[in-house]
């Protein structure tokens, strides 16, 4: 068996670094939005202007980032700052995996 190291992206094996938006606190989201009146993660994407699959996982706990657009949308539809609910994070994704391919 050979291997072969083939980056998966086109020329760099190195990507542009991304900026992510971690959830800082399940618990102080839920809170936000009992004083607010959103009863669901539905409710509170229709306010925000958004699609209510990101921001239900977010809810429900089942993801803990997103956009800092979609960030930025909830933290306005809770008439709160941002930085109280959630921390950015700059990651670059580096493409040096090693694929296996049969000889």
């Amino acid at each position: 068996m050979t291997v072969t190291h083939i980056p998966t992206w086109r020329e760099s094996a190195m990507t542009e670094p991304q900026l992510r938006v971690r959830l800082r606190s399940l618990p102080a989201l839920h809170n936000a939005m009992e004083y607010r009146g959103f009863t669901s993660g539905y409710a509170l994407a229709k306010a925000a202007g958004l699609t209510p699959g990101v921001v239900n996982h977010l809810v429900h706990g089942h993801r803990k980032t997103c956009s800092g657009k979609t960030a930025r949308a909830i933290a306005e539809a809770l008439q709160m700052p941002q930085d109280t609910l959630f921390v950015a994070e700059l990651f670059t994704v580096r493409a040096d995996r090693v694929r296996k391919t049969a000889a």
